[in-house]
């Protein structure tokens, strides 16, 4: 247990020493809104920008869009960019957070639009295999020349995708960009906007495989995740009313186990998407297995008689958890019905 300015030092020095934040090397920070997550990246990333200023890379919950109404050609292409330009440029005030940029003069969209445009064989291989997403160039007619087009999946302009399609994109290009620039760790702020909860996992689960020597840094909300999550560490800030957020208490779990975690009804409450009644059930199941406390008969008999296709896909998940543990320690249920 830690506080915010003790555990960005931590995360810095994890990285830049090569050591396991936990037990692993890739990190979940999760905690309500306005609680300090954000202090704690933030200073994590200052940290690295005085010393190391290679060593990390930030893609903030702006950073989501690959074109937009703006045409004004970007003055530098990515591949001209320098990662500790681009993080020194985000952590500035009104920035950080904020804005959609690279630098001053770079608009995020037209950078992201420029750079998928002149590599358009580069990305399609890429987007295909993480995603089953292809890209490809068309022409439009023009008064005065043709006008050169970027399509999705053959038929819809860029401008025209979904958020989910357009902030897959968007993080991949640039996580490939950091790690061929050489750094070492990717710190992905609100990881989760836009997407499924199916898909974040994919999503989580290739970006290791296919950078195993890159470490990531997650922002999420989404419960499930934290559930299923396999060889990941959790760092999960509580809600405890200091007045100065540094001082905000931080805990680092290892996602593999859950009753390290703690009770998973304490960790529901700090999430932004509260849970409905039915889901809320299940998890106070779950928080009674993890304190390692005996279910009464009215729950045992509702999880007997559950017909798990017919749960919903967080329910689901919360009662896999139940289920494996019956078959780990049938002590921990009610033997009366």
């Amino acid at each position: 247990m830690q506080n915010i300015y003790d555990s960005a030092k931590k995360l810095y020095y994890d990285v830049i020493d090569e050591r396991n934040f936990y037990q692993h090397r890739n990190l979940i920070i999760t905690g309500s809104n306005a609680i300090g997550k954000t202090q704690l990246i933030k200073d994590t990333l200052k940290k690295s920008l005085s010393e190391a200023p290679t060593a990390f890379y930030y893609i903030d919950p702006k950073n989501r869009i690959m074109k937009s109404g703006n045409n004004n050609a970007p003055a530098k292409k990515l591949s001209e960019m320098s990662t500790s330009e681009i993080l020194e440029h985000r952590l500035l005030d009104g920035v950080f957070t904020v804005l959609d940029e690279f630098t001053q003069q770079n608009l995020g969209c037209a950078v992201a639009y420029d750079e998928l445009s002149h590599n358009v064989e580069k990305y399609d291989a890429m987007y295909q295999e993480f995603f089953d997403i292809s890209v490809g160039e068309d022409t439009i007619p023009n008064d005065i020349l043709p006008l050169k087009i970027v399509l999705v999946n053959g038929k819809t302009r860029l401008e025209n995708i979904s958020n989910s399609e357009a902030s897959k994109m968007r993080i991949l290009m640039e996580v490939d960009y950091a790690v061929n620039s050489g750094v070492k760790a990717i710190i992905i702020d609100e990881f989760d906007a836009y997407f499924s909860e199916e898909s974040i996992l994919d999503f989580m689960n290739k970006l290791s495989e296919h950078y195993p020597h890159t470490r990531f840094i997650y922002v999420i909300h989404t419960l499930s995740v934290l559930v299923n999550i396999e060889d990941t560490d959790i760092a999960v800030i509580s809600d405890i009313d200091y007045e100065d957020v540094r001082e905000k208490v931080v805990n680092f779990f290892d996602a593999d186990n859950i009753e390290e975690i703690g009770q998973i009804e304490k960790i529901r409450n700090m999430m932004v998407n509260m849970q409905r009644k039915d889901e809320t059930w299940w998890e106070e199941c779950v928080a009674m297995i993890v304190d390692g406390k005996q279910l009464n008969g009215e729950q045992v008999q509702r999880i007997r008689a559950a017909e798990r296709s017919k749960l919903k896909p967080r329910e689901k998940i919360l009662y896999d958890f139940i289920v494996r543990n019956i078959e780990k320690n049938e002590g921990l249920f009610t033997r009366k019905i």
